[in-house]
């Protein structure tokens, strides 16, 4: 066994509830669910929470109804070269006291610049990669995050400056909450 199958997205019976599955399956690989385990088993049918880095994203835009954290992805290259962004990555907009990213020395946005459709905090890290694993969005750290424990370190690919380096972050019990 590879992978759990969690979800499918089927088109053709999506109407009626009833025909084949000919749309996109969504899975989770067999080493996380197998990671996730005791955590599941401990919560007795209570919500599990994903572990965090205490972060939030610092790239915002509106959405129809809502305002959504994107990656930096969505902006034009023109945009990011004259606001001296890597091509891809997450922004941090901001970090909480007390937790794992404020520890391994991770920085929030200083200034905020807005733009028709959104803001971006600048003059913090954007994180590009996760154990080597590329970051574009909040989904994309919390993937590299999922199966993690308390005390686990991981290897965060970081742009400050213009500069890449690698920093490590462990997780501890306020990663869980």
């Amino acid at each position: 066994m590879i992978g759990i199958n969690t979800q499918i997205y089927s088109p053709s019976g999506q109407a009626t509830g009833v025909g084949q599955s000919a749309g996109v399956g969504f899975a989770i690989p067999v080493n996380t669910a197998k990671n996730l385990l005791p955590r599941l088993q401990a919560a007795n049918g209570q919500e599990v929470r994903a572990p965090t880095l205490g972060v939030t994203a610092g790239l915002l835009v509106r959405g129809q109804q809502q305002v959504l954290a994107v990656g930096l992805s969505v902006l034009s290259s023109e945009g990011k070269r004259e606001l001296e962004l890597p091509e891809r990555g997450l922004v941090i907009g901001e970090v909480a006291p007390g937790t794992p990213a404020a520890r391994a020395g991770l920085r929030g946005g200083t200034r905020t610049e807005s733009f028709r459709g959104g803001a971006i905090r600048l003059g913090g890290d954007v994180i590009t990669a996760v154990n080597g694993k590329p970051v574009d969005a909040l989904e994309d750290l919390q993937a590299g995050l999922i199966d993690r424990r308390e005390g686990d370190t991981v290897t965060l690919t970081v742009v400050r400056g213009g500069e890449s380096r690698e920093v490590k972050v462990t997780l501890d019990e306020t990663s869980f909450r």
